[in-house]
């Protein structure tokens, strides 16, 4: 009877040392599976901040060349509007009816020539000749 006992109180203590351990387990597969889920988190997060910061790069890159694209527009226009300028000078200096040649400095040695009707409702025409 006494082994009887022995043994049905070392079964109770085996079940107890399962069960302590089942929970364990369980515990450390909530634990590991929660680790794994910050690390993927973390692995995504660098990647997006990987991705944004090449998309800002690139978008960088456009504006710089946006830019250089722009100062050189301006830089036409301005000389565009030089010229203009210098062509109506010279129609209000010159005659109704003439036809003049203006050679202009600046980079590309331009040359326009003005042709004026004969009639004050003409247009004017300029004509680049480089």
């Amino acid at each position: 009877m006494r082994e009887r006992d022995l043994a049905e109180e070392e079964a109770v203590r085996l079940r107890n040392v399962v069960r302590r351990q089942r929970k364990e387990l369980k515990s450390r597969m909530v634990e590991v599976e929660r680790e794994e889920s910050e690390r993927k988190r973390v692995v995504n997060e660098r990647a997006n901040a990987r991705y944004k910061q090449v998309m800002l790069e690139a978008y960088d890159q456009q504006c710089d060349e946006a830019t250089k694209i722009f100062v050189e527009y301006q830089k036409q226009l301005h000389q565009y509007v030089s010229q203009a300028k210098d062509i109506r000078r010279l129609i209000t200096d010159n005659a109704a009816d003439s036809i003049g040649e203006i050679h202009l400095h600046n980079e590309k040695e331009a040359v326009y020539i003005m042709v004026k009707g004969s009639k004050s409702s003409d247009d004017v025409i300029f004509i680049e000749t480089s």
